[in-house]
């Protein structure tokens, strides 16, 4: 016998002499047979279904088709379609609600929220890209002063969404050439960059207003600016869409 045998005998050896009846089986139950009915089915409405049906009835707006998008279109750095088409309708729309003339226009990345599907557009799909309540502003400055900015944004080496501007940065951030509208900025003139409230006093490491001589804040923000452009449009029947185009680039080295 192993040793583990002699010691589990050995054990049982000294419960029965200690009086202990050892059984498979020390305990009484009853027992019934329980049909399986509808009885146990989960009920058509519990509390919490009930919460959450009447939360989807109020919801239901957020599916309105409020564009048609020619393609899925995401935000990644250095540029990208939806950035592209993110700074453009900022500065569109900048533009009308003001009724000035915009040059060009600044967007930053982080504040376009999800990829956006090929095909119809939703309410719920504008809501979740731009959730935030930053609103549009235009930032007024010199040339002189838009010069110093773009140098200055260079060096962050932080690629955002922009319009009207064609940047071309160097490997460690320094500005190598830019134009807006397609012309070398002119120190002497006026211009208009169309952006956001965020990005005003230090939102993402930007402050414009150490650029700008008068900063416009519309007041209108930036989800319920781009429903409209979007609303507009697929009135029209103009489909959204956008591509890369050369407006940031980072030379190689």
């Amino acid at each position: 016998m192993t040793r583990k045998t002699i010691m589990a005998v050995s054990v049982l050896a000294v419960l029965l002499s200690a009086g202990f009846t050892v059984s498979a089986q020390d305990f009484d139950y009853d027992w019934c047979i329980i049909p399986v009915t509808s009885e146990y089915d989960e009920p058509a409405e519990t509390p919490v279904s009930a919460i959450v049906s009447k939360a989807r009835k109020g919801m239901e707006y957020l599916n309105e088709v409020v564009a048609v998008s020619a393609k899925e279109m995401t935000a990644v750095r250095p540029e990208s379609d939806l950035s592209n088409l993110t700074a453009d309708i900022i500065a569109e729309m900048a533009g009308r609600i003001t009724g000035s003339t915009v040059d060009c226009a600044l967007y930053n990345m982080g504040g376009i929220r999800i990829t956006l599907p090929e095909g119809d557009i939703t309410l719920s799909d504008i809501v979740s890209c731009y959730p935030f309540k930053n609103t549009l502003v235009i930032a007024r400055m010199s040339g002189e002063s838009l010069l110093r900015f773009f140098a200055d944004f260079a060096a962050m080496k932080q690629p955002e969404a922009v319009s009207g501007i064609n940047i071309t940065v160097s490997q460690d951030g320094k500005l190598q050439s830019v134009l807006v509208q397609g012309k070398e900025i002119d120190p002497d003139e006026s211009y208009n960059m169309a952006s956001i409230s965020f990005l005003v006093s230090g939102g993402d490491g930007f402050f414009l207003e150490n650029y700008a001589d008068e900063i416009i804040d519309t007041g209108v923000q930036v989800k319920d600016a781009v429903l409209d452009y979007c609303r507009q449009a697929y009135k029209d029947g103009r489909i959204l869409d956008a591509d890369v185009e050369g407006r940031y680039v980072i030379e190689d080295k």
